[in-house]
């Protein structure tokens, strides 16, 4: 199993369409063996994270958005948006993170992680009241 594609799916996720060119490329073991892998960060990933949050904040929806772009390619492994829903339904993104390989470039050391977040204050401030 050693297609340059299945370390991108594993550092920055799998989005439906490189899973689907992955399943043409792929013999039915390392597949399922890449499926099992990602399924297992994303049950870490809920269990550990989004299941604490959520009855601390009932008012929020915790999501995974396999069809994001936004991100890809400039976040490794996961990554996070904030968006939020307005009186009148718009869906507006106030800010996103993630990890990113800033530190392991700059210290020339793979082991270095880091996790960078960002929020449009500008974009907070401009929500209407309610």
């Amino acid at each position: 199993m050693n297609d340059p594609w299945l370390g991108r799916i594993l550092r920055e996720g799998a989005a439906p369409e490189m899973l689907e060119a992955l399943a043409e490329r792929l013999s039915p073991t390392d597949l399922q063996t890449l499926l099992m892998a990602v399924h297992r960060r994303r049950t870490a990933l809920r269990e550990r994270v989004l299941d604490r949050l959520a009855p601390e904040h009932p008012g929020v929806t915790f999501v995974f958005d396999d069809g994001r772009a936004t991100g890809r390619g400039y976040y490794t492994g996961v990554s996070f948006g904030i968006d939020v829903t307005t009186p009148r339904g718009e869906i507006l993104n106030l800010g996103d993170g993630g990890f990113t390989t800033w530190t392991a470039a700059l210290l020339g050391n793979a082991k270095e992680r880091l996790l960078i977040s960002g929020l449009g204050i500008e974009r907070l401030c401009g929500l209407p009241p309610g």
